[in-house]
């Protein structure tokens, strides 16, 4: 269960979490260690998302660990032993970054896959037995946020969290930007491990690389499942929907056709994807995460990512735990202050690197080849090391 209060919050303010996904569950449990309570508001009475598996790297299960979450974890995720990093056209290794054990002693946690809903659901079940959370489910919140809560709970909160994602209402509340379209789809779907073909390593994370997509396959044991999520770009007038859904035959074959020089048993795998999920990647850079008084924004509704680097949900952990330390140690106006001072650079840092690898990722010609033979002649030791600043990081707060 939730970690036991560590030490009562200098001030304690009523908190109005808006959004039940991973930023704003992970919030209240970090809350709940200062004895601070939470009031979470979720429009769906339903944990189910189609084809999402999720990689949680040391960065985030250091602090799934500080707030006491970690050990019933551990017992549904699974560690790989590496990620390995493939040529989409041979499927040779061009090398690989150590994790299980390595994970471990190098950045002093572990480096785990499970699906989406998994977490969500674990989280959940740990913040329905601590009596500091009020969990309000199927409960829609309009752009007019505080007169809805009021209604609902009967007082105004001190603090309104936007926790709602990449189409965040909050939002709104702070600044007028919307999510942008990327230029990039992904296709995600599931494999039956029984069904899955020989070629794929069931012990690692496995991302094929260019030209112009790349294809991640990793294992999702608690589900019996092999997670494939392939990402390639896109002309914006193709996009009719913003969210996910089940992808057309036009849409499928957009992927089909920028895989059409890669390896026919990876091109065959996608070809035969039963109901996969085609998704638009939107993102959103918000210049200001709060509004200096009563609202601040966490996770996708602050700096939707794209998928990069796998850090969308890992970022939105950091969030929720270092906001909540602030919200424990200082009045509400200078504490959400300090939390985006504090993840501006940060975050910056990590949309770099983003956009470094969506570059690296889908090179073509003679480009993908000197990136085929740098990867080869970089020993996995710096490759690992040169992923300390993400996976390595330690919040000082």
């Amino acid at each position: 269960m939730c970690e036991k209060i560590i030490r009562k919050a200098h001030y304690n303010p009523s908190i109005a979490i808006v959004g039940a996904g991973i930023a704003g569950l992970t919030l209240a449990l970090s809350l709940c260690r200062y004895g601070i309570k939470s009031d979470i508001f979720e429009q769906s009475d339903q944990f189910m998302e189609a084809g999402a598996g999720l990689q949680i790297s040391p960065n985030a299960s250091y602090l799934l660990k500080k707030i006491g979450v970690l050990s019933e974890l551990e017992s549904l995720w699974f560690e790989p032993s590496a990620i390995r990093l493939l040529s989409g056209i041979t499927m040779k290794e061009l090398n690989n970054i150590p994790c299980g054990s390595h994970a471990r002693n190098q950045w002093g946690a572990p480096y785990a896959v499970l699906h989406r809903t998994t977490l969500r659901k674990t989280l959940l079940s740990i913040l329905e037995r601590n009596p500091l959370v009020n969990l309000h489910l199927n409960t829609r919140i309009s752009e007019k946020p505080f007169t809805d809560i009021i209604n609902i709970i009967g007082r105004q909160p001190d603090l309104l969290v936007g926790a709602d994602g990449l189409w965040s209402k909050i939002r709104t509340c702070i600044e007028n930007r919307s999510a942008l379209f990327s230029g990039n789809v992904a296709l995600r779907f599931l494999v039956s491990t029984h069904k899955a073909p020989n070629f794929i390593d069931h012990q690692s994370i496995n991302a094929f690389l260019g030209p112009n997509a790349h294809l991640v396959i990793y294992p999702l044991p608690e589900i019996s499942s092999i997670n494939i999520v392939v990402i390639t770009s896109c002309p914006e007038n193709m996009i009719q929907e913003t969210y996910g859904h089940i992808a057309q035959p036009s849409e499928h074959t957009l992927f089909m056709n920028s895989l059409s020089s890669w390896n026919q048993k990876l091109k065959h795998l996608v070809l035969k994807a039963e109901n996969p999920f085609f998704w638009p990647l939107f993102q959103c850079h918000c210049d200001h995460w709060h509004n200096g008084r009563d609202t601040v924004l966490i996770g996708d509704a602050a700096h939707a990512m794209l998928p990069f680097a796998a850090q969308g949900a890992n970022m939105a952990i950091e969030d929720a735990y270092i906001l909540a330390a602030f919200l424990a140690q200082k009045p509400i106006s200078e504490a959400i202050i300090s939390y985006q001072e504090n993840r501006k650079t940060r975050i910056h840092k990590v949309y770099n690197r983003i956009n470094f690898n969506r570059f690296i990722f889908h090179l073509k010609g003679p480009n993908q080849l000197f990136r085929n033979i740098a990867l080869k002649i970089i020993p996995p030791a710096q490759l690992s090391k040169n992923l300390n600043w993400l996976y390595g990081y330690k919040s000082i707060i």
